[in-house]
Formats: C-alpha cells, structure tokens, sequence
C-alpha cells in the first residue's frame, strides 16, 4: 500500500531538497502511524471475521454453491449442462477451493476468507484518501462489523463488494499518477465481478460515469469552438445509465424502489449533464481523445477475463445457452424470490434528525473545544444506543434512510463547490467516484432487499459517506471535524458489534455456541443445534435406504444433493427456475432415465412452490416406502 498524498509527496521532493532532522522525524511518525493504524485494523478484522466464519447458514444457499461447484468439478459446463443460478465463476473458484482443501461446505468460506484479509487494506487505502488514518482506520471497522462477519457464505455478492472495492482503489491510484496500467486493474476488478455474478456490470456503470466527469474536469478551456457532438454523448451516457435502471426496476417500479434504487443513479446522471453545460468551450475531437484512452484501457482490462470465460461457449456452439442463462433465466427470481426494499415512511424524520445534529455538529465543531464535544456527544449517543432495547432497530433504520439521503446531498455539495470555483479536483473526483458507484452498486438489493442484501453494499456507504463528510463546498471547513466522524464510525461500530451482529443468521447468538453440523462433507461448519440433528438424521437414512448415486431432493434442497453424497437429475438446484407443466414431466422423466431409487420432498420450500398433486401421487406409486423427518419426506422404492 502506498503512503498518503500528505506523506508521499513530500518525499518525491527528498532528492530535489534536503529535509530538515525535524522534518524527516514527522513523516516516519506519520508512516509508523499509517502502519499502526493498519494493523490494528487488519487485525481486529481477521480475528473477529475468523471467529464467526464457520457459523450460521441458509441450507439453501450453501447447498446451491456447492452444487454447482460439484457439477463443474465433474467437467459440466454452467448454463450449457445446469441452471447455474450466478454467471458461474465462482463456481469454478469453489471447485477448485473443494480441490485443495477437500470437498466440504466450510472449504468454500476459507476462499471468502482469504478474499476478506485481503479487502481490508484496500478499504484503508481508500479511506485514506478522505481523512487522517485514526478516523479512516475507525470507517474500516465500521465497514468491517457491517459486513461479512454477520453472514460468512461465500455469496457472490461479498465478491461483488470486495471486487467493486478493489477496483475502485485502483481507480484512485490511476487518479494520483495517471498510468493506463491503473485503470487495467480496475477493469480487470470489475470483469471477475460480473464473471462471479452479473450484477458486477453496476460498478462498470460507476466507473464509467466517474471517467466522464473526471474528463469534464480536466477539460481544456474556452476555445470558441462549439462541442455539441461530445456534449450529446455525455448526456447520452448519463441518460442511458438512468435508462437501464428504469429498465430493471419497471416490473417493480414502487415509491419504495424509486427512492431506494432509482433516485441515486439520477443525481449521478443529473450533476453530469448539468456539469457538462458549464464545461468551457473545446474541440469534441479533443475530448473524445481525452476520454478514449482511459475508457479503452478500463475496457481492455474488463474484457479479459470475459473473453475467456466465454470461449468454451464459443469453442462448443453454446453461445445461446450462456445468453439464456443471464439474461432470460434471472427473470424467475422476479416471481419466486423477490422483497420488496423498506418502507420510507421513517425518511422525514431522518432528515429532520440530520438536520438538526448535521447542524449542531458543525456549528460545534470550528472551535477545538467544541470539536471534542461533538465527538464525546456521539459516543454518548452510541453508548444509550447499544443500551436500548430498540436500539439496534434504530441505528439500522437510521443509516438505512441516511444511505437514501447520501447521493443527494453528496452531489449538492460537489456542485456548490464548483459553482463557487472552490473544487478540489482531485478529492472531489474521487468522491463522485465513491458516490457513482455506491448510487449503482445498491441495485445488488434488488429484488430482494433482505437485511443482509443492506449489509453487501454497507462498507461502500461508509466510505462514501466519509468522502462526502470531509468534502468542502466552500473551500474552507469540511463538514464534520475529523474527530466527530472518527467519533462517528466508530459508534457505527460498536453498534454493529454489540447489537446488529447477534441478529444476523451467522451472528454469536442466532445459533448460540454454534454445533458441529457433523456430516463429512459439512467440515467445520456449525449451525443450530436442531438443524444438526434434521441434517445428519436425513442424510443416514438416505444412505440406508440404498439410495442410487442420483436422487432428486426439492423443491429448494440442493444442501442434500451436497451433503449426502449424491447427484441431482435436474438441470437446476432451485425448482422455480424449471418449474412448469411441461418440466413436471421433465422430472419424472429425469427420475427415471437416472434410475433414482430415492426422492427427498421438501414441505417447505423457501422460494418455489410446492409439488402439485399430480406429481405427488406419480412420486408416490413410484416410491410407495416414505417416512416423514422435520420438513422433509423421503420416498423410496420397496423392497
């Protein structure tokens, strides 16, 4: 990791002029604090992700990946042989995680792992960049108790997060030295998100559109010459971003999505269009050459890893399974496994609370008496927070409409400072970059905005929001003073830890101590004690019943096609994405030309519904021998 602009530049400048004893004593203090800070952080993050990486599960979710790793390993091809549910790169990462460290459920978290240390030195650096390092070292433990501790699968939208992350790091980077090479990383970043799970193509957008204003900013001045071809695209690209959330949005298209989801990415379009009015007068000639070279290289990089990816499709003729399968399959999940994002009924009074306490706090802050009573006045809050009942509830709800309010506020404040003349290039770039991406990177919500779906997109909010708190509209004070948003974070964290992480299904009291789930294939896992015993009682008598080598197991119970040792004779791990008249007859089809001897119904699907009568009693007169165990009903054939 490099050292900070406040360190690194005065050192470029060591071989030009000598540095004074005293001088050189501050930057290694300010070095060794860096450091420090790092540590510290890196630390507390790894023992405390470590802690809880073996705990808690959804069934259903680990039974998926796990499933799909399997069929890879077995030499299938994803969406050509099976209803990959993601893009199916990180299928091919968990198969070769079940190569290495043995073909268990737990093998797939230590890859997560891994991924995780390796995350949060790119979240200091970015951090970094906005604050001095105690108050960015405490925006990364907030970032870090939001997010993977409180549920540790190895989901693709963590990848999404971390690889989102990594690529926005090196945009900064390409920011600071301007070097092509930067943005090939960043590219690179974006295309092993969409091969890990399509909605990586959100960050692209971000990135895309910060290279746009970067351009603006950087434009040549006043020429005399009209620019309205390069001015149209810019307002094309802006509209056509808008366009394509509207586009994902429109089945579902609420008060609720609008101001969760499509309100964020708008301002973003919005302050491009109205920057690019104001932009002096330049040759479109020079400016689209401006702007090719830099979105040539972030495309160069993002096709890489694209290209090969696809090239077995191109090599076997199947092509058209891998389009179906990313682009007409997903549509299911519009049906089956969608919620809807919170109410915004609890917005007005967040405004007002940030109002007042955004006003208190600055007015507080221009004195150094008043900065530490801004601060000591937040971990007072924070401390009556973690000692409420109701007091995780009401952080949760709070940063939830603060996040709605963050894109807003960050683009009025961007525009302020350039209409005042009183912008910061480079910070200020770097903030419209945080927010860019945050503003698309939130439609990883959608459609199901689950509680942990908040917690994929939480660090990316805490970082935007230090940027934005330490931006400047006037070019004098920031916002907050650094030590009330250190101040802040860090409550942010404590509250995470104390309160929101027992509520999550991988936190330390959802499954109290956690117990071994206790199956060869589970490894290390621990889950709640009942599921336990439901897993291993299921799993020996599938095995005592002789099952074949292919069972069928659904809807929504591809754990036990994993943990049972077994294959699944359908293209597809969750039924929905198959289900039909038609393919009613395709499974009993599928049972018999795999000759199952064995089907394990799950009573209580998560997300399909359940089997129709009329496949029930086909199963039936097939496997007349049945016992019912928790949820599930195994059916075999007699003796």
């Amino acid at each position: 990791m490099s050292s900070p602009p406040a360190v690194a530049e005065p050192l470029a400048r060591r071989r030009s002029r000598p540095l004074g004893r005293a001088r050189r004593g501050g930057l290694a203090l300010a070095a060794r604090l860096d450091l420090g800070v790092l540590f510290g952080v890196f630390s507390f993050g790894v023992l405390y992700e470590a802690h809880f990486l073996f705990r808690g599960w959804f069934p259903w979710d680990e039974g998926a990946l796990a499933d799909s790793a399997s069929r890879v390993l077995a030499g299938q091809l994803p969406h050509r042989d099976f209803a990959e549910i993601y893009t199916g790169g990180l299928s091919y990462v968990h198969g070769l995680a079940f190569l290495v460290f043995g073909e268990q459920l737990s093998s797939m978290r230590l890859v997560l792992f891994a991924v995780f240390a390796a995350w949060i030195p790119a979240l200091y650096f970015i951090a970094r960049r906005f604050a001095p390092p105690p108050v960015a070292g405490a925006c990364v433990l907030a970032c870090i108790a939001w997010s993977v501790p409180n549920y540790s699968a190895s989901m693709p939208s963590w990848y999404n997060l971390f690889l989102a992350t990594f690529a926005v790091a090196s945009l900064f980077r390409y920011f600071e030295q301007r070097r092509a090479r930067w943005l090939v990383v960043a590219g690179l970043m974006c295309g092993l998100s969409i091969l890990v799970k399509s909605t990586g193509i959100y960050a692209v957008i971000g990135l895309f559109l910060a290279l746009l204003f970067d351009e603006q900013v950087r434009a040549e001045r006043d020429t005399g010459v009209e620019r309205r071809s390069y001015s149209g695209f810019v307002v094309g690209c802006a509209a056509l971003s808008v366009a394509v959330v509207v586009v994902l949005l429109h089945s579902r298209l609420g008060a609720a999505e609008v101001v969760n989801f499509l309100l964020p990415g708008s301002c973003i379009a919005g302050i491009l269009i109205w920057n690019e009015a104001r932009v002096p007068r330049a040759q479109s000639r020079a400016r689209f050459y401006s702007v090719l070279g830099p979105v040539g290289s972030l495309g160069l990089g993002l096709a890489l890893p694209l290209v090969l990816f696809v090239t077995p499709y191109v090599l076997s003729n199947s092509l058209g399974s891998l389009v179906d399968g990313l682009l007409v399959e997903p549509s299911a999940r519009l049906r089956f496994a969608a919620m809807k994002p919170p109410t915004i009924t609890t917005l007005p009074v967040t405004v007002l609370a940030l109002l007042v306490f955004g006003s208190l706090g600055y007015a507080v802050s221009q004195t150094r008496l008043g900065k530490r009573v801004a601060a000591a006045g937040v971990l007072a809050i924070s401390f009556l927070l973690i000692r409420m009942p109701d007091g995780s509830a009401i952080t949760w709800r709070l940063v939830r409409d603060a996040a709605l309010l963050l894109v807003p506020i960050g683009v009025a404040l961007i525009a302020t400072a350039l209409r005042r003349s009183a912008f910061d290039s480079i910070g200020g770039i770097r903030t419209f970059a945080l927010l860019a991406v945050f503003a698309f990177a939130t439609l990883v919500q959608f459609p199901f905005s689950g509680p942990v779906y908040f917690c994929y997109v939480a660090p990316l909010i805490f970082l935007a929001a230090l940027a934005v708190a330490t931006q400047s509209p006037n070019g004098g004070h920031a916002l907050l003073s650094p030590l009330a948003v250190g101040a802040l974070f860090l409550s942010l964290a404590a509250v995470g830890v104390a309160r929101l992480n027992p509520q999550f299904v991988g936190g330390r009291e959802s499954i109290g101590q956690g117990a071994s789930l206790g199956l060869e294939r589970s490894g290390s896992l621990r889950v709640s004690a009942a599921d336990g015993r439901l897993y291993r009682h299921v799993v020996r008598r599938i095995r005592e019943a002789g099952a074949s080598s292919y069972i069928y197991a659904g809807p929504d119970a591809p754990e036990l096609y994993f943990l049972a040792d077994r294959q699944n004779p359908t293209r597809a791990a969750f039924d929905f994405f198959v289900r039909g008249p038609t393919q009613d007859d395709d499974l009993l089809q599928a049972l018999d030309r795999h000759d199952v001897s064995l089907v394990a119904l799950n009573l209580r699907p998560t997300f399909s519904p359940p089997l129709d009568s009329r496949v029930r009693r086909a199963l039936a007169a097939r496997y007349p021998r049945h016992e019912r165990i928790g949820r599930f009903e195994l059916r075999w054939r007699g003796a």
